[in-house]
């Protein structure tokens, strides 16, 4: 399931993703925590938790390298110092997106998961509405930049799972 939802992550499509662990899945947080974000910085990628129970948690999982250099647009850093982000240094801008977090789902999380600026931008001036199309994330400007990125992170996902199978069958036959 990791390498699945992280392929556009490790193929460096994508600087981030957010994973909710929940207590309707409990084997599977269970085994996130059991080791999950070891396995992940095996991968050279980073994680930290936005919220974490007992029983469930939400994860961001990135690349270092690859989220800073999508946040360096002067347009997101402009609105994140709009919403209180004083840094774009790891350790302020991940204790402002948790205490953000907090309440309701952020909506400039999308700049941190790799969503263009002008659609997190209108998503928000437009409150979810009145968009072109809706793939990873709902798309209002560049749609064909946005369909070829989305067939980009298809074709990773499709190749983790061909990997994925390639080696469950391997064991097999051994």
């Amino acid at each position: 399931m990791l390498a699945y939802r992280l392929a556009p992550v490790l193929g460096g499509g994508k600087p981030a993703e957010l994973i909710s662990f929940s207590p309707g899945d409990p084997g599977l947080f269970k085994a996130w925590k059991r080791r999950g974000s070891s396995l992940v910085e095996s991968w050279g990628l980073e994680t930290f938790a936005l919220r974490e129970r007992a029983d469930c948690a939400c994860v961001v999982i990135y690349d270092e390298e690859s989220l800073c250099g999508g946040l360096a647009d002067p347009r997101s850093i402009r609105m994140l110092k709009s919403l209180g982000y004083a840094s774009l240094e790891a350790a302020s801008w991940k204790e402002r997106l948790r205490c953000r977090f907090q309440g309701e789902c952020p909506h400039e999380l999308g700049l941190f998961l790799g969503i263009p600026y002008g659609d997190v931008r209108e998503f928000i001036a437009q409150e979810g509405t009145n968009y072109l199309f809706q793939g990873y994330w709902k798309v209002y400007e560049r749609p064909d930049e946005a369909r070829a990125l989305f067939a980009d992170f298809d074709r990773r996902k499709d190749a983790a799972i061909r990997g994925w199978l390639a080696e469950s069958s391997g064991a097999r036959t051994l």
